[in-house]
């Protein structure tokens, strides 16, 4: 009599694979396939972060969504108006006691000394 003892790795969704690697591969590449189906329950171990292999799954969702946002340029931050950033460096200079006449003027020249202009 012999006994074999054979390793098979399962995936998510229940396919079979003779070694890890595969089977990692093949989650990595299915990965959007694992929110088909899921519970309520599946959906709190996954925030709770007790099944961190659904977790993986909505965090690689969410950086492939903030990702084409970005590209959109949903994300990105409007320029403020030049009036606008006027009038913020205005306030900042009143608040400390400043105008913008005062901070813009143009630096004095340095006098020369008297010695050296009678040369």
């Amino acid at each position: 009599m012999k006994i074999i003892q054979i390793t098979r790795y399962v995936a998510f969704d229940g396919t079979e694979f003779p070694t890890e690697e595969t089977c990692r591969e093949y989650e990595a590449s299915e990965w959007p396939q694992r929110f088909v189906g899921l519970t309520i329950t599946e959906v709190e171990a996954a925030l709770n972060r007790t099944d961190l292999e659904l977790a993986a799954a909505f965090e690689r969702a969410g950086m492939q969504i903030r990702a084409l946002r970005y590209e959109a340029g949903d994300l990105r931050r409007p320029r403020k108006p030049k009036e606008e950033i006027a009038g913020w460096q205005e306030g900042v200079l009143r608040s400390a006691g400043l105008t913008i006449e005062a901070v813009h003027k143009p630096a004095a020249k340095p006098e020369e000394p008297q010695e050296a202009a009678a040369e």
